[in-house]
């Protein structure tokens, strides 16, 4: 059985080396993914990794504004957009560096693709927002019914 994203402890969920989606965060997945063979100059690396830049790839403004606040900012573009499908997508892509941000006690938190969308699943939306974005990303239907 495939834990969703709510049922992982926010403790663990950074430590999981892939996380498992359901049939329709498959799709919506799917969706975005499958952009890339059919849209010249479209990678869903590139579209996470500039997302991303615009809200947390400034230390700056993170150090000024805190992390939170970006994510919620970020949450309101996901939803407006209909990105949901692009953001699971990036829940297991590796090695993809936003921002080294250094918190006040010193710590430095590398802020990656895959870290940005475990956190922002987990904490910004719920399982039932997840489920009713997905429903809503353009070609849903064509992509659930094969996962």
């Amino acid at each position: 059985m495939t834990l969703t994203i709510q049922q992982i402890t926010l403790d663990n969920i950074l430590k999981i080396n892939k996380i498992d989606l359901d049939d329709i965060e498959k799709a919506a997945g799917l969706c975005f993914s499958r952009m890339q063979r059919f849209i010249e100059g479209y990678y869903c690396d590139e579209e996470i990794t500039t997302l991303y830049k615009e809200f947390l790839g400034n230390t700056n403004v993170n150090q000024m504004e805190g992390l939170m606040p970006q994510y919620h900012k970020l949450r309101e573009l996901i939803i407006s957009e209909n990105k949901m499908g692009l953001i699971l997508y990036g829940m297991n892509v590796k090695d993809i560096l936003i921002d080294r941000y250094p918190t006040a006690n010193g710590t430095i938190i590398e802020l990656t693709v895959e870290g940005i969308s475990r956190i922002l699943l987990k904490s910004y939306f719920s399982q039932e927002e997840i489920h009713n974005l997905c429903r809503t990303t353009h070609n849903f239907n064509t992509y659930y019914q094969n996962v």
